[in-house]
């Protein structure tokens, strides 16, 4: 813009400057040939005079004179009496010339015209004289153009000085008209000090200013808004563009993938992680169509559900949506694995009770040993009897029932209950049993809680050695309660700890299936305890005995 102004004012006083010179010429030019022709006139009629009064001398004097004019008189009859530039007797009759023809008729006359002896245009003056004669005097009217010519070098000069003048002064002038709008303080345009005229213009922007600022103020309240949600998901997400790179990715995605501290935007996602393929999933979504991956990274599961961004019908862009499904995955695992042991648990007994009956049926039994057999009929069906209540009471505490009824309970008239109802069962195995610690209550549900104890102490006694003892705790420390079940037993090997929980876990499956467990009893415990908030911990070693603490809310 200011180049174009600078451009323009030097146009406009390069054309201002060369008009003004030839208007200056034009005018020069018609002044002195004015001049000239008024010049001429008096000298022709000083010569006139000069000739009515003196003819015979008169004209001698002339030639001892170096006129600039030309002189020449012309008889009546159009013949050339006299010239002081050529030589008469060469010279045609003028009779025709318009200034004579004048001058003959009316005193005077006057023509410009090329000259034929002079070969240049020239002004001509003739006045009749009292003799008849016609007396002319001539001059070239390129006199009146060789003064100008003569002023073109100073008339240059002034040009050039107005031109350099014109050349500063637009300079300054456009500096003055393009500093004040490249000054402009756009982000405050009503302060703006500057041409009248820029008034509406800068009115505009301030509104636009205003709608700006809202629009961002609104676009930032919404990208926070969208920010603080993803960054409060548990799911990991990232959206991608159209060329597979980062446009978004939340703290989550960043922490399952272990990508935090990283500047990620624009990175292509195939970055990430080399643990799972994003770029041939993102590649998929890219052709329209959604996709569903399930992969293990740091002993999790976790799947990836991608799904396509359109813009009217074509994908813009992918968005990820990856969930942690390891506690499902482990949970249908599990079911399928309790399934399967509670087919087998199941069958066991009941294939012996109709093997048993069958024999029965068929007369295959001796009278004497009916009993024996019923005997053991009945140990299978009590068996299963109390599979299926532990496996009801699981299925209980998986659905968190809420009919349970909540009481205050005092555990150490629990432990003495649970030692006396385990008392024979104790005196068969050899196993003396004992309280430790002071008188608690916790707020709990008591059949729960005490079929947790129970279940802990009838395993302390199964799998207690000749001799042993099991010794029921109870302490406060750090505003938790701690009930704990510690016996001399077999132990646990390190290698089971993190399973023995599980439903159906045995560590040695033949002594289990004759002391009578359905498999079920610690992880009646462990469910037990998550319904009450608490915590387990176990200490074991083989030989050694094992000790299972459980730490409860106050």
């Amino acid at each position: 813009m200011k180049q174009r102004i600078f451009k323009s004012m030097c146009v406009l006083s390069l054309s201002t400057i060369l008009i003004s010179f030839i208007m200056i010429s034009i005018v020069l030019y018609n002044t002195f040939y004015q001049d000239t022709r008024d010049s001429l006139r008096q000298k022709g009629w000083y010569i006139a005079a000069g000739l009515n009064i003196d003819p015979d001398n008169y004209l001698p004097r002339l030639d001892a004179l170096d006129n600039e004019i030309r002189i020449t008189l012309i008889d009546q009859d159009g013949s050339i009496l006299y010239d002081n530039r050529t030589d008469e007797a060469a010279m045609e009759n003028h009779n025709d010339r318009p200034e004579v023809e004048d001058a003959l008729e009316n005193g005077e006359g006057e023509n410009v015209r090329m000259s034929e002896t002079l070969d240049t245009k020239t002004i001509y003056y003739a006045i009749r004289l009292d003799n008849g004669m016609v007396v002319r005097v001539a001059e070239s009217a390129g006199s009146a153009l060789m003064t100008v010519m003569t002023s073109a070098p100073f008339l240059a000069l002034i040009i050039l000085a107005t031109f350099l003048a014109s050349l500063f002064y637009s300079v300054r002038t456009t500096r003055r008209i393009v500093d004040p709008i490249n000054n402009l303080k756009l982000d405050r345009p009503l302060n703006n000090d500057i041409y009248e005229e820029f008034q509406p213009l800068l009115n505009r922007i301030n509104n636009q200013n205003i709608q700006i600022r809202n629009q961002l103020k609104e676009l930032k309240e919404s990208r926070e808004e969208f920010t603080s949600i993803t960054n409060h998901m548990q799911e990991g997400l990232i959206i991608l563009n159209d060329k597979s790179c980062i446009l978004s990715i939340n703290d989550s995605a960043c922490r399952l993938l272990h990508a935090q501290g990283r500047s990620l935007s624009g990175t292509p996602v195939s970055e990430l992680t080399s643990e799972i393929d994003f770029q041939e999933i993102s590649q998929l979504v890219l052709k329209g169509r959604s996709e569903e991956k399930i992969f293990l990274l740091d002993n999790k599961y976790y799947q990836v559900l991608a799904n396509p961004v359109y813009t009217g019908e074509t994908v813009k862009g992918v968005v990820l949506l990856i969930l942690d499904i390891t506690e499902s995955y482990n949970s249908e695992h599990m079911r399928r694995e309790f399934s399967a042991n509670v087919s087998h648990e199941l069958k066991t007994p009941l294939t012996s009770i109709s093997g048993y009956a069958e024999l029965m049926q068929s007369g295959m039994v001796k009278p004497e040993d009916v009993q024996v057999f019923s005997g053991r009929i009945y140990k299978e069906a009590r068996r299963l009897i109390d599979l299926v209540e532990d496996i009801m009471k699981l299925s209980q505490l998986d659905e968190q029932a809420s009919s349970f009824p909540v009481e205050n309970i005092d555990l150490y008239e629990m432990a003495e209950d649970i030692c006396d109802r385990l008392a024979s069962v104790a005196r068969k195995k050899d196993v003396t049993m004992a309280i430790d610690g002071e008188r608690l209550s916790i707020s709990g549900v008591r059949q729960i809680i005490d079929e947790m104890m129970f279940n802990l102490c009838d395993n302390a006694i199964k799998y207690n050695v000749p001799g042993g003892s099991v010794t029921i705790s109870l302490r406060r420390k750090n505003g938790l309660v701690i009930l704990s079940v510690s016996d001399t037993g077999i132990g646990i090997a390190k290698i089971h700890h993190d399973r023995i929980f599980e439903r159906f876990y045995r560590v040695d499956k033949s002594h289990s299936r004759q002391t009578g467990g359905t498999g079920l009893g610690l992880s009646i415990v462990k469910h037990g305890a998550q319904y009450h908030n608490a915590s387990i911990k176990l200490k074991s070693k083989p030989g050694k005995g094992t000790k299972i603490s459980i730490y409860f809310p106050d």
